[in-house]
């Protein structure tokens, strides 16, 4: 027993030793270099069942330093190369980063000096590069082949050991460096630079949702990261500072963002995904890569303590850029032309036309024709614009198969220009192909594409310091086409002719008619016949047919075809009102059977059908001939076979879009040969008809004239009709004004142009007496069917206005008739009824002198009216007068012309003229100056208001956050859009740098966007016909909240919170809103206590009164009782007590005061308290409530609204030049020709110059621009025959270096004419 176990201890010392020996050997063979040894150790795999082991076989799982690993064992690799050898790995089953060396060994299982020993290996381990070893390691025979010494074989007894050595080392930045360059792939392109940045992030635990590295340069450019480390998805972005300040320049790079442990290179990170390439330019500035939260984080989402020492860790990027030729343009341009979903044979083209001298270019120019996928191109190039000299036009036009009618070509492309010897800079003008509008079909009708205003010529020539670099260089460049094609899907021709008929209007129902025709030949000639010439089909709520004359529609459209839509809804629907239509627009067309690539078609354009004229088309659509013509092996009409068809799309007539059924309604008013000074429509949606009992009230504005619609649901007493009446509000505190007009009231369908009206076409004259027009129509009309004029429980109500010069001569004897003859109640033959005139004289028995009767008239002609001036106004014509704001004057003429009134000095008739219309307010002779508001603003008052304004930006939470927030709106939808942009956000995410992106349009913004946005939404937020808001009283245009908007739309809360969240966001972001409250609102909104003054802004003459019951003995006999009138929200006039029996209770001198307080808190507290508290959330969402110690309510109104006065001195002291100084010629020009404008238009120029026509109330030395102060400035550019063009985002205008007074007045009110319809980014 003891001689065994010494015999054991023995073997057991001689193994250690064997393997002690093995290790030496293995240890040798590893070259050390001068690293830092870590750890190192041996292991060995015992395989006691060679012949049982699977083509590829792991170990268990060891240690070694403290890292998991395993080997793995593979035979006969899947490479060619490796048949008949054994392949070994060791596998790293480690998250982080490893460098290490290693030797493989195999050996017999009994006899250590029966060994084989591969080569030395190393490797950097990661996660994405977990295997590493010998492909090659040992021939399988070798394993079984005895050695002739030992004779022994390495697997003996189906029996052997496979050993690993492994060194692990301290890794080097350099390893770490050289990894992740290895996963950078350049495809054999020509790299340029390459660089690494690292970023040391001092204090991880702080840093906020987005965190901003240091610019830094790398390969020649400067870049920034944007680290996102709390979002659900983190994330890092690089980002390039080049070509944001460089829209032409273009880099291509490839790039790798790691993160790694400040002091320890095994904690290092990257995101292993393939690099692909990334073109950074303009519009595209930025790209990302994502951080995998389970790679990097643990599970409670916080980052692994191993990526980070001291709270520090370190961010990383690598950056390699490449020469841009031809393949990688086209790389980048693929953005452009790419195809989503399934299209079979695409083809592709890329194209350039080398410019060599463009100063030779002529108006239009081609390029020579070039063939992509059969087809003949060619470029034209309108070097000066087709509508605007200041761009170059540029499009893309195919000239082949003019002889086809039937051609149709589907294709992406991407027009741009380019240095003459760089390709990487230039511009591209395209739609990204995912976007649905980047997919263009090319015809017969539309053989061309491309755009109007490719690129402004300044920017063609315009030179970047950094790169040195312009789009044409020495009067040379290239213009290109990347162009790529695809053949039609089945029904694709649906899809191009919905592009066809594509717009912007609210549609009601579309849809496709198709008649496959079986035998063209057994079409009958000639006659309709409805066996084999209709197709008939129903969608919406219409019914269509199709109508085909095989041979033409008569002697003279002989060998034609003749195709015709018609509506048939009118005959087969009886309850269809005559006055019914239907809007529509329809394209017709013939395709062959199989090939929808191959057909023709012809487009109807907006048409309104209706009973009487139910049918529209073509009486020559196609020559009969063209038909069978063979194309491309293909004729429309094969076998006798094809498909005639229509697409028809009907359009819903809402608010809004209403311009078609105004045209419908304007036509049915004549004129008489009278001056029109003004027209428009009104219209009113009514929401839960149901539930209005008593009358809705509407009030507007036309033609400077306050009106009033009011409906009746119930007409009064009799509820079979519904009552319409129109009022002018003007008029009924004007013993002397009297207004000519003609007007329709209508009630009609939300949905489509079902209506009944007042089609009476008789001029009214109202006056004081004589000042309202009504109509009556019986319910059963609106009620009857589905097709009424109420649907749903809504329809629209309005009225079409349309106002005429007064004239001495032709109207007396006519207003005369006008009210002798028109008393209330009268009904016409058709149920309907016009009644003017509600305080019209009820007993028409009694005569009047005709004289004086003309006399009376006559004098409301020609009296003159007391008026006073609402601003400064200087005469730049010979029959104009000068006036100055506050001045009383004298109006003898109300209709001298369109917006004009003629008049005198109220001390001196002999200084006369004209002057605007919308300056005059009619007032009182006992008017005075002290009863006229004045908000003077004093230099000082500047100074204090100044102070205000920097203690209150000095908030913390009124600084602007380091972010972007982008909003989406569509301008022909701007109110709704806003409000769900603006709502859906929090009120946080709306404190960044907020950008303004108008759907459809181009223009990145830089400010002037945001400023429209706030001037345009107030516009919105200040039309009374939302409900919203209305004017304080009768004779101011000063809004205030409306205390009935519930009834009107039920959300109205929302509503105001949106207005508050805009008003909040006007002062946070620095913008002016171009509308105004009455200072009342402002009070409140500021929480400021209300006093009895303030009643004065609500109800003036109430306010007059109480102010004199207040001063002045005598309650007692002025019959009084605590019990006030009041109208409701449906207008009728109710009694309301203010305390408790107070109709009972007198107002005498000993209780006046607690009248008056109970007055005064009827009056100002209890009206609109919900609405108020509702726009106060959104207002105080966005601004701190300390305003309410800084502001008062005169303050907040200059602050959210400015001031609208423009001081010609202060604007012309504060602007900036940039070519020229103050005494150039065309600048003295410039500041003589504005002082000449009227109000007006200097208003105009205000807008075409900045976007707005508000100024601060500090003076234009605070014009705001691009989030900062930005002076108006004017900047020498082009020459005398340019127009000046205005960059709002910049507050500059760039004007031409005009020589004459003249040129630039004519010029300069050319410019700001045309501007202002609509709003132009640079």
């Amino acid at each position: 027993m003891g001689f065994f176990s010494l015999d054991k201890k023995s073997k057991k010392i001689n193994k250690i030793n064997e393997e002690k020996e093995t290790v030496k050997k293995l240890e040798s063979i590893i070259d050390n270099e001068e690293f830092e040894i870590l750890n190192k150790g041996y292991y060995e795999w015992k395989i006691k069942n060679w012949q049982q082991l699977s083509k590829k076989s792991s170990s268990t799982q060891f240690k070694i330093g403290n890292y998991k690993w395993k080997l793995e064992l593979e035979f006969d690799n899947s490479s060619e190369n490796n048949i008949g050898f054994v392949s070994l790995n060791l596998i790293s089953l480690n998250t982080i980063n490893i460098y290490a060396k290693f030797v493989f060994c195999i050996r017999n299982y009994y006899d250590p000096t029966c060994i084989y020993y591969g080569e030395f290996l190393s490797n950097y381990f990661s996660k994405k590069k977990s295997s590493s070893g010998s492909e090659n390691f040992i021939r399988k025979y070798e394993l079984f082949t005895k050695n002739e010494n030992l004779k022994k074989s390495i697997v003996d007894n189906d029996r052997c050991i496979v050993g690993v050595y492994v060194i692990i080392y301290k890794p080097e930045k350099e390893y770490c460096i050289n990894e992740v360059k290895n996963e950078i792939n350049n495809e054999n392109y020509e790299v340029l630079n390459d660089g690494i940045y690292e970023w040391k992030i001092n204090n991880w635990d702080q840093i906020t949702n987005r965190e901003y590295s240091p610019v830094f340069s790398i390969c020649n450019h400067e870049w920034k990261l944007e680290l996102h480390n709390r979002s659900s998805e983190p994330y890092i972005t690089l980002k390039s500072i080049d070509v944001l300040n460089d829209i032409f320049a273009h880099i291509s790079t490839k790039y790798v963002i790691y993160i790694r442990n400040s002091e320890n290179f095994n904690y290092f990170y990257f995101n292993q995904e393939d690099k692909p390439f990334c073109y950074f330019e303009n519009e595209q500035s930025m790209f990302s890569q994502r951080i995998y939260k389970s790679e990097l984080f643990n599970e409670k989402g916080n980052l692994n303590p191993c990526y980070i020492i001291n709270n520090t860790l370190i961010v990383g990027v690598y950056i390699c850029t490449y020469k841009y030729d031809e393949e990688q343009c086209k790389n980048e341009l693929n953005k452009y032309v790419k195809y989503y979903g399934y299209y079979k044979d695409l083809n592709e083209g890329f194209y350039e036309w080398k410019i060599e001298d463009w100063n030779q270019l002529g108006e239009k120019e081609y390029s020579p024709e070039f063939m992509i996928d059969n087809h003949k191109w060619r470029l034209e190039l309108y070097p000066n614009g087709i509508d605007n000299r200041n761009y170059i036009s540029l499009y893309l036009k195919c000239t082949d198969r003019d002889d086809d009618p039937s051609y149709h070509i589907c294709a992406k492309k991407a027009l741009y220009i380019r240095n003459y010897d760089d390709h990487s800079y230039f511009y591209c003008n395209g739609e990204l192909g995912f976007k649905k509008q980047s997919l263009l079909y090319y015809n017969r009708k539309n053989n061309s594409s491309g755009y109007n205003q490719f690129i402004t010529k300044s920017e063609l020539f315009s030179r970047n310091e950094v790169l040195n670099r312009s789009l044409v260089e020495n009067n040379k460049c290239v213009i290109g086409v990347y162009l790529r094609t695809a053949k039609f899907k089945y029904d694709q021709h649906k899809d191009e002719l919905k592009e066809i008929i594509h717009d912007n209007r609210n549609f009601e129902s579309e849809g496709f008619l198709e008649w496959d025709i079986d035998d063209w030949n057994q079409l009958k000639r000639g006659e309709f016949s409805p066996k084999f010439n209709f197709k008939k089909i129903t969608f919406g709520r219409h019914t269509w047919m199709l109508q085909l004359f095989p041979n033409g529609n008569g002697e003279a459209n002989e060998n034609y075809v003749s195709l015709y839509l018609k509506n048939v809804t009118f005959e087969e629907d009886i309850y269809y009102s005559p006055t019914s239509h239907v809007c529509a627009k329809a394209i017709l067309y013939i395709k062959n059977c199989e090939n929808s690539s191959c057909y023709v078609f012809d487009e109807i354009p907006l048409t309104y059908y209706s009973k009487t004229f139910n049918s529209y088309g073509f009486n020559k659509f196609i020559k009969t001939s063209e038909l069978f013509s063979n194309y491309l092996d293909h004729s429309i009409i094969e076998n006798n076979r094809c498909t005639a068809g229509a697409y028809i799309r009907t359009y819903i007539q809402n608010e809004g879009k209403s311009k078609e059924f105004s045209n419908i309604i304007k036509n049915k008013l004549s004129n008489g040969n009278r001056e029109i000074l003004e027209e428009n429509l009104h219209e009113l949606k009514i929401k839960n008809w149901e539930q209005h009992d008593k009358s809705i009230i509407s009030t507007f504005v036309v033609g400077n004239y306050k009106w009033k619609l009011e409906i009746f649901p119930n007409n009064g007493n009799d509820n079979n009709y519904v009552k319409l009446v129109l009022k002018n509000l003007d008029v009924e505190n004007d013993d002397f004004m009297l207004i000519c007009i003609k007007s329709i009231l209508f009630i009609k369908n939300i949905y489509d142009v079902t209506y009944y009206i007042d089609d009476n076409d008789s001029f009214a004259f109202l006056s004081k007496d004589y000042n309202s027009i009504s109509f009556s129509i019986r319910k059963d009309k609106l009620f009857k069917n589905s097709r009424s004029s109420t649907k749903n429980n809504e329809c629209i109500a309005g009225v079409y206005i349309r106002i005429y010069k007064c004239e001495e001569d032709l109207d007396i004897n006519e207003i005369i008739r006008y009210q002798e003859g028109h008393t209330a109640g009268r009904l016409e033959e058709n149920e309907t009824s016009r009644v003017q005139g509600e305080n019209e004289m009820r007993n028409t028995g009694n005569q009047r002198n005709e004289k004086m009767k003309k006399d009376t008239i006559k004098q409301k002609l020609e009296t003159p009216s007391l008026v006073i001036s609402l601003s400064d106004f200087t005469a730049y014509e010979y029959d104009q007068l000068d006036i100055k704001k506050d001045e009383f004057l004298i109006v003898i003429d109300w209709n001298y012309k369109d917006g004009w009134v003629y008049g005198h000095r109220k001390d001196n008739k002999n200084e006369k003229g004209s002057f605007p219309k919308v300056f005059a307010k009619i007032c009182k002779e006992d008017n005075n100056e002290s009863n006229i508001s004045k908000e003077i603003i004093t230099p000082n008052y500047r100074i204090n208001f100044e102070n205000k304004v920097k203690q209150l930006r000095n908030e913390s939470s009124m600084k602007i956050g380091n972010f972007e927030t982008l909003i989406f709106i569509n301008r022909e939808n701007l109110y709704n859009e806003a409000f769900d942009n603006i709502m859906n956000k929090s009120a946080s995410s709306l404190k960044g740098r907020l950008k303004i992106k108008y759907t459809g349009e181009e223009g990145i913004d830089a400010g002037g966007l945001l400023r429209d946005f706030f001037y345009q939404i107030s516009k919105e937020i200040g039309n009374p016909n939302y409900s919203l808001l209305q004017y304080s009283h009768d004779d101011s245009y000063e809004l205030e909240i409306n205390p009935n908007s519930g009834i009107a739309e039920p959300n109205h809360l929302d509503y105001f919170k949106f207005i508050g969240r805009i008003l909040g966001l006007a002062i946070f972001h620095k913008q002016n809103l171009s509308l105004t409250f009455s200072l009342l609102f402002y009070k409140k909104l500021l929480d400021k206590p209300l006093k009895f003054s303030d009643l004065e802004y609500v109800d003036p003459e109430l306010y007059k009164n109480i102010n004199w019951l207040k001063n002045n003995q005598g309650a007692d006999n002025l019959c009084l009782t605590f019990e006030i009138d009041e109208i409701d929200c449906f207008g009728n006039h109710i009694k309301k007590e203010l305390k408790s029996n107070g109709s009972n209770i007198d107002v005498t001198d000993s209780n006046k005061q607690e009248y008056i307080d109970l007055v005064v808190k009827n009056k100002l507290y209890t009206k609109d308290e919900e609405q108020l508290n509702a726009l106060k959330e959104g207002f105080y969402e966005i601004i701190p409530r300390k305003i309410n110690t800084l502001f008062n309510e005169v303050d907040l109104k200059y602050l959210i609204s400015g001031i609208n006065e423009i001081d010609i001195n202060d604007w012309e002291n504060n602007t900036d030049y940039e070519g020229y100084n103050k005494n150039d010629i065309t600048i003295v020009n410039f500041w003589k020709c504005v002082e000449e404008f009227d109000k007006e238009k200097q208003t105009q120029l205000l807008i075409f110059a900045t976007g707005t026509s508000q100024v601060p109330v500090t003076g234009f030395k605070d014009l705001q621009g691009s989030g900062k102060i930005q002076h108006f400035k004017l900047k020498r550019f082009g020459t005398e025959d340019d127009l000046p063009k205005s960059h709002t985002c910049f507050n500059r205008i760039d004007l031409p270096p005009y020589s004459t007074y003249t040129q630039l007045k004519q010029k300069l009110l050319r410019a700001i004419t045309e501007g202002m319809g609509g709003f132009e980014m640079e």
